[in-house]
């Protein structure tokens, strides 16, 4: 069961834009941009896993309201994901989920 299928949660994913730079959309919902949803985990380690673990204070990524992106440092081949909606709660972010890591890649631009 994904956290999706539980009521009440929807699904995001990251979509990457430019080298270092990712949106938050929505997965089933049209690919809506909810980006601005999350300011709340803005340089919040707990509010990212790469890899699985929380990242560090140089990689943890912050919110940029000029681009209406997440910024990060994260290199090539990370596994990027959100961390638990139970985290993110705790954060103030309500009722989104990510199921899938998507791996960090450069964008040319």
């Amino acid at each position: 069961m994904s956290y999706g299928d539980i009521k009440g949660l929807e699904d995001v994913t990251i979509e990457f834009v430019k080298a270092g730079q990712f949106k938050i959309m929505t997965t089933d919902c049209g690919n809506v941009d909810v980006t601005n949803e999350f300011l709340a985990l803005s340089g919040q380690p707990d509010g990212w896993l790469y890899d699985g673990v929380a990242p560090d204070s140089a990689t943890v990524p912050n919110y940029d309201s000029a681009s209406n992106t997440f910024k990060t440092t994260a290199t090539r081949g990370d596994l990027i994901k959100l961390g638990s909606p139970m985290t993110m709660y705790e954060l103030g972010v309500m009722n989104k989920a990510m199921d899938e890591a998507v791996e960090f890649h450069v964008i040319i631009s």
